[in-house]
């Protein structure tokens, strides 16, 4: 049964358990660590892992419910799939009825085909759209170095926006850490996902129907515009001013034995909604660029 969270819920978390990242291309010798004071939540680049994991599960549900078997695909259908996954489907998140008509909103949808124009990660972009520090900007900055560098390995990238991580981790205010690794932990998942050969062929699959294509014919995505996108979805909903103290205290309040990804996400849907509204704006987001890749008018934008 779908579980929901009210904040009186929210300030009874206890347990957090960050787990090691099983990916051998991100793993990492001896992470930075900082803990709150109360010890409740610590710190590291793994530590909202289940962000990009819920993410790219999300872009796995739009795919089995909407791409897979549907000959007309529309942008509300991906954008209502994404909805649907992070308010009924995700037991440890969930959007208002307020939210919900934002998202599925005429202003939203114009944001997302302003997203789908995007062919780099730029902090001048999300500027206009969210409020960032000084700090976080710079962040967007060194993250977009690795991300738009079509030249380099999967394993560099993300080794290198590990490095970042550990740099915001040491330097970083409480009020501007927890919006960066939110952020790049998207970043991350959302590379493994689209330079997946496996999840590049199941999607390549479908669309060369969709768009009635020859099986032999060549289709040229670059999969880290997809990802972009991903990115972008996500940092303009941008939940700033959720602090280290605020999550630790949701945390501290009482015991909780789920796990991390259910405290942790429990209490990021209760302060903000930007969380999780981000997150749905990066499903649809993704999901739609890599159609308009290959379909131009698919979508209807």
């Amino acid at each position: 049964m779908k579980k929901y969270f009210s904040l009186a819920t929210v300030f009874a978390i206890l347990f957090v358990f960050v787990a090691c990242n099983k990916n051998a291309d991100v793993s990492t010798d001896t992470p930075t660590i900082k803990k709150s004071p109360n010890n409740a939540l610590i710190l590291t680049p793994n530590t909202f892992d289940f962000v990009g994991e819920w993410h790219n599960e999300g872009l796995d549900y739009v795919f089995d419910n909407v791409i897979k078997n549907n000959a007309n695909i529309t942008y509300n259908n991906v954008n209502n799939a994404s909805i649907e996954y992070i308010s009924k489907v995700n037991e440890y998140t969930k959007l208002t009825e307020e939210e919900i008509k934002k998202l599925q909103s005429e202003e939203n949808k114009k944001l997302i085909a302003e997203i789908l124009k995007q062919q780099i990660l730029s902090a001048d972009f999300l500027k206009k759209h969210a409020v960032l520090t000084p700090n976080q900007e710079q962040f967007i900055i060194e993250l977009s170095k690795f991300v738009n560098d079509n030249e380099m390995s999967l394993d560099n990238t993300l080794k290198g926006i590990i490095a970042i991580e550990k740099d915001a981790i040491e330097k970083f205010g409480e009020d501007e850490i927890i919006d960066v690794l939110c952020l790049s932990s998207i970043a991350k998942h959302s590379l493994r996902y689209w330079t997946s050969k496996e999840n590049q062929k199941k999607w390549r699959d479908v669309v060369i129907v969709l768009g009635d294509l020859d099986d032999d014919e060549p289709l040229l995505v670059n999969w880290r515009n997809v990802a972009i996108a991903d990115i972008l979805g996500f940092g303009v909903g941008f939940p700033s001013g959720v602090t280290v103290g605020m999550v630790a205290g949701g945390l501290a309040a009482g015991v909780y034995t789920a796990g991390a990804a259910a405290g942790i996400g429990a209490v990021l849907g209760g302060f903000v909604g930007g969380t999780v509204t981000g997150l749905t704006k990066a499903i649809a987001a993704s999901a739609a660029a890599l159609i308009a890749e290959w379909i131009a008018d698919a979508l209807g934008f």
